[in-house]
């Protein structure tokens, strides 16, 4: 360029006016960033031929490069009217409507683009980009994969990985993003974005590899600091993941992500006071930030400050209509508090939650949403654990007598129980291939209460008992278990669910007050190991607590049922062995945490469950404090045996 410019220079001192020598030499100082003087020989190039596309392009560029971005608009206009097949003038012409945030012009520009040159990756790239930004990850998924391209840029797998992560395609997002880095191994956006796509995914160690090794190439970007940290949180490693907030936060104060962020982290430690500041500090910065309010009003929620929490999904709604977590929420309260009439309609929002999406994108049939208008075969389709499919299932006597053929599929362990239990119904494992030609109608089980459970009054037709046990193995196990006349009373003490878990679980120590009662034989009902700690309360507290050990509390759900029937009441927290031995109709003094962790079905202020008639509810009145509830169970089983 340097040669370039002397000889062009050389030229001007011979031809001071000639249009030709004064555009080259222009666009040569605009390649060097000298853009006033490129700009000012471009202009006088054009005043002594102003039918100059090529030129006009040039400028226009220049004039965009020094933030005159309207006076560009109207430079490549005339470009393109002197040129209408001119390609790179339609291109940028997109560029500087996308600098205004003028996004339909763009799109519009960038088609024109396409449609001269249908592999210009550059127009492809900035498309979709735009629909990224507008939150339309099809359309950007779809420009980006109409057009094959040749030898695909690094940019081009990257946003295309964008797109897909958009539009909840993981899988397919991992692999673009890989051959983004594949073309570019020190591209740190990439390494981060693959790291969201694996938190997306729960594999939360993997997304911390990511996350670190975008540090190594950006060790100052706070947003990656906020990133990691959400990995780590979900990891469950909540120092950690403090730890990266704060250095976020360090490099940039006013990030309101990670106060949001932090405030997750501090409502898993029970840190409530310390999540109420974040999350009204982040609100403050930024009070459009819907995420934050939806993320308060769950905190408002756990604190039993309904009305707030109310308040709060819906200012996350009005600022965001289609954001279904503050819908859910909303569902979770209003049914919570027996306003059954507005939940149901916000709980059928949960189908649009990712959670949900998964377990319903193999099924292509009519969605029932009413009760049918002909009697062809329904599906039914498990969704969540085994405890939420127990509850929903109480309704199918109500379903069998639409007079459809019923099919359900459910987690395999539930089978041999419900085949005994509704013998008209044909029941498949959620985990098998399903031929679609079997049914006509499908839903999810969670969606058949809207149809029969519209009031409190409405649980009056709830049965006592809808599953039977098997009578030969409740009858041989009671045999077994009891001796001089003693009680059965069976025990759960454990969740294994990742996420509420911890929330809901106490210990035997816990459960001591209930243990140290005479002549009752305690049977253990809690699934996975618990030989260590039977060990411990046996060496500690001269209390055996009896295990069947042919029987597989987890597995074999058939036997546990059978088991569970075989005692005379159950105390257990809100696991699955809650709903088994509700559903049996067994007598159950239920243990509820105080919110966090508590379930909306387990309804506020009720001491016996709509659901589950002979379950009785005992909640905690503080958070992660079972000595309340433990005593009041205490002294009802003690009515009970004295008065048997």
């Amino acid at each position: 360029m340097e040669d370039a410019e002397k000889i062009l220079c050389e030229l001007l001192t011979t031809f001071p006016s000639h249009p030709e020598v004064l555009s080259k030499l222009g666009t040569i100082y605009l390649y060097q960033d000298k853009l006033s003087e490129g700009i000012q020989l471009i202009k006088k190039s054009l005043g002594v031929n102003p039918y100059q596309p090529y030129v006009l392009n040039n400028y226009a560029v220049a004039l965009l490069n020094s933030n005159k971005a309207p006076e560009a608009i109207e430079v490549v206009k005339q470009a393109i009217s002197l040129k209408p097949d001119y390609t790179d003038a339609h291109y940028h012409l997109g560029v500087i409507y996308k600098s205004l945030g003028l996004y339909d012009d763009a799109l519009k520009a960038y088609q024109n683009t396409l449609q001269l040159l249908p592999s210009h990756e550059n127009a492809l790239i900035n498309s979709a980009a735009i629909y990224i930004q507008l939150e339309k990850y099809e359309d950007a998924v779809s420009v980006l994969s109409d057009v094959k391209l040749a030898n695909p840029s690094v940019n081009y797998f990257y946003n295309l990985s964008l797109a897909l992560k958009g539009d909840e395609r993981l899988e397919d997002a991992l692999k673009c993003v890989e051959k983004a880095i594949a073309l570019n191994n020190n591209y740190a956006e990439a390494y981060d974005t693959k790291g969201l796509i694996l938190i997306k995914l729960e594999r939360f160690d993997e997304a911390i590899t990511e996350f670190q090794i975008a540090l190594k190439l950006k060790p100052d970007d706070y947003k990656i600091y906020n990133n990691i940290g959400l990995a780590f949180n979900g990891a469950r490693k909540f120092d950690e993941a403090l730890k990266n907030l704060n250095q976020s936060l360090q490099l940039e104060p006013s990030y309101a992500n990670a106060m949001n962020n932090r405030a997750l982290v501090y409502q898993e430690l029970l840190k409530f006071e310390e999540a109420s500041i974040d999350l009204n500090c982040a609100i403050q910065i930024d009070p459009l930030f819907a995420e934050a309010y939806n993320n308060r009003g769950v905190l408002f929620k756990n604190n039993r400050d309904y009305d707030a929490a109310i308040q709060d999904f819906k200012k996350a709604l009005e600022l965001a209509p289609d954001y279904i977590e503050p819908i859910y929420n909303l569902s979770l309260i209003y049914l919570a508090k027996l306003n059954f009439k507005e939940g149901w309609i916000y709980y059928e929002k949960r189908k649009e939650v990712s959670e949900f999406v998964k377990r319903t994108e193999y099924l292509n049939k009519i969605y029932l949403d009413q009760i049918p208008e002909s009697q062809r075969p329904i599906l039914l389709c498990s969704e969540q654990g085994l405890g939420d499919q127990i509850i929903y299932l109480s309704l199918l006597h109500e379903v069998i007598k639409w007079g459809n053929p019923i099919l359900a599929r459910i987690d395999n362990r539930l089978i041999p129980l419900l085949e005994r239990s509704f013998s008209t119904v044909n029941f498949y494992s959620d985990k098998e291939n399903f031929d679609p030609s079997l049914y006509h109608y499908h839903a999810l089980l969670g969606s058949l209460p809207q149809f029969f459970r519209g009031s409190t009054e409405s649980f009056s037709s709830q049965k006592r008992s809808f599953l039977i046990a098997d009578q030969d193995k409740t009858s041989t196990l009671r045999k077994k278990l009891t001796n001089k006349g003693r009680i059965v009373c069976g025990i759960a003490w454990k969740s294994a669910n990742e996420k509420t878990g911890h929330f809901k679980t106490a210990s035997l120590d816990d459960f001591l007050p209930i243990l140290k009662l005479p002549s009752i034989n305690f049977i253990d009902l809690q699934y996975g190991d618990t030989l260590s700690e039977r060990s411990d309360l046996k060496s500690m507290h001269d209390i055996i607590l009896t295990k069947i050990e042919d029987i597989d509390n987890f597995n074999d759900i058939d036997s546990l049922a059978s088991l569970i029937d075989a005692c005379d009441f159950i105390v257990t927290i809100s696991n699955v062995t809650a709903h088994i031995a509700g559903a049996l109709g067994k007598k159950v003094f239920l243990l509820v945490p105080y919110d966090k962790g508590k379930i909306w079905y387990w309804h506020d202020n009720l001491k016996i469950s709509l659901w589950y008639p002979s379950v009785e509810i005992f909640t905690q009145s503080e958070m992660g404090d079972w000595k309340k509830p433990m005593s009041d169970i205490k002294e009802q089983i003690l009515k009970q045996v004295n008065h048997e």
